[in-house]
């Protein structure tokens, strides 16, 4: 009993401890892109509240960053509510973002500003006043192509400028040409069970992404076994549709130039969203955090508490495929800028990709594609895997050999938080007691025989 008390004693004075430290600790983000001189600076409140500043800086030290995010403790900085998600304890999170909670008043928009150097004789740089703009969270920044030096100030340009555009995360080719090789395999599985699930899903998809485009389909991703599902299907899919996109540009350029070229096409990143929770296993967290690193994924993850209407109101109100410049209060309607035909001040429809089975108690009576309920925010849900059963889901990661949540190794069939969820009694081992304790042992999730226990271990 004392021996208890004394681990207790213990493991509360740790936690102290870590407590103590982060209260007192300030974590602010830097990063920049040496090619353009404009860099993400804050997400903001239009009432003018700042929540989570973002500095941008013109360190050295963060001129090598690759499209990523390096948290690091400044004496100046100023606290950050993002600081209490675990995102931000962690001193290195390629590729994630944690975007903190919106206050009731207020529109929450992400905005970027131009920063001009402009060389003196003397050696000096005078940084400008620039501009702001709202954009989609997933932006990593804003370009001007063939900017006109002539123009009288850098504002105007700015603002007149039908060329600038916003800066996405590109795919690494690794992760690229690993994705197109998982399409290639999918295609080419000659498994009867499975394979015309896998050719529905994929159909879907590609529907996705020619009706949405790369920039608005987005996977939600918790690091369950269905999430993982999707994601594998999503980074083929989305491989796939930049495969078909080089393809028919270098058809176009062959016909007018009767020559083959080599087309260079820029590729961003899958999307994916995820909402945190105080309350998450330890295990689906670490999950999460490696898969976006193993994949080159990019990630928008909410802060704790952030419910699932009001995250994706944060990205669907403010998926803004190119630069909008923010009006002032004295303007009383925003003058509708066009590009190519198409309003560019207006949020793109998007598609949220969905690990949604008949079986869930939240399918209702979705189909592939269903619009959003009207209590959501406008957008389509799009659910690949809708007719997949249990045994659909294991046989498919097990035929690919594709990594999963160490947990269902141990018997948890469906995954929720540390307080509602158990293993799968149904897969208990039964055993004769060796003397050694009351352990208990679990098979795999996926040795489960009877698909309807697949909850039974949810609290």
């Amino acid at each position: 009993m004392s021996s208890v008390i004394k681990k207790n004693s213990c493991l509360v004075s740790s936690l102290l401890l870590i407590f103590c430290f982060l209260s007192h600790t300030n974590y602010t983000t830097s990063f920049t892109y040496p090619p353009t001189r404009l860099t993400f600076t804050s997400f903001t409140f239009m009432s003018g509240k700042r929540c989570g500043l973002l500095k941008a800086v013109n360190d050295p030290r963060v001129q090598n960053v690759r499209d990523s995010i390096v948290w690091s403790n400044k004496d100046d900085a100023m606290k950050s509510p993002m600081s209490t998600t675990k995102s931000a304890v962690h001193s290195h999170f390629e590729n994630w973002r944690t975007l903190p909670k919106r206050e009731p008043q207020g529109s929450y928009i992400a905005v970027i500003k131009e920063h001009e150097d402009e060389e003196e004789e003397d050696g000096g740089g005078a940084r400008g006043d620039g501009c702001t703009f709202k954009v989609s969270h997933f932006s990593h920044g804003v370009t001007m192509v063939n900017k006109d030096s002539s123009s009288s100030s850098s504002s105007s340009a700015t603002l007149a400028d039908p060329r600038c555009r916003c800066q996405n995360a590109q795919w690494s080719l690794e992760a690229y040409q690993s994705a197109l090789d998982l399409y290639d395999a999918f295609n080419q599985c000659t498994d009867s069970y499975i394979q015309p699930f896998i050719q529905d899903a994929l159909h879907t998809l590609d529907h996705a992404y020619r009706l949405y485009g790369p920039e608005s389909v987005v996977g939600s991703f918790n690091g369950g076994k269905d999430a993982v599902v999707i994601l594998e299907l999503i980074r083929a899919a989305h491989a796939n549709y930049y495969r078909n996109l080089k393809m028919s540009s270098q058809s176009c350029s062959s016909e007018r130039d009767g020559i083959d070229l080599d087309i260079g096409i820029d590729m961003i990143r899958p999307r994916l969203i995820y909402f945190n929770n105080k309350l998450e296993f330890n295990q689906v967290y670490e999950f999460v955090r490696d898969t976006v690193k193993r994949y080159d994924l990019d990630m928008i993850a909410f802060e704790d508490g952030v419910g699932f209407s009001e995250g994706l109101k944060m990205l669907v109100e403010n998926n803004y495929l190119q630069p909008v410049p923010v009006m002032s209060k004295a303007a009383s309607t925003p003058t509708r800028r066009r590009r190519n035909g198409e309003c560019v001040n207006v949020p793109h429809p998007m598609a949220f990709i969905l690990g949604t089975r008949e079986s869930d108690p939240n399918a209702g009576k979705q189909g592939t594609f269903a619009p959003s309920s009207s209590y959501m925010p406008p957008f389509m849900r799009v659910n690949p895997i809708l007719e997949w059963s249990y045994g659909h889901v294991w046989h498919f990661l097990r035929v690919f050999k594709l990594p999963y949540c160490s947990l269902y190794d141990q018997g948890y069939t469906s995954l929720g938080t540390v307080q509602d969820t158990l293993p799968c009694p149904a897969l208990k081992k039964v055993h004769v007691d060796d003397g050694c304790g009351d352990a208990v042992e679990y098979w795999p999730a996926y040795m489960l025989k009877d698909w309807q226990q697949e909850r039974a271990g949810r609290l």
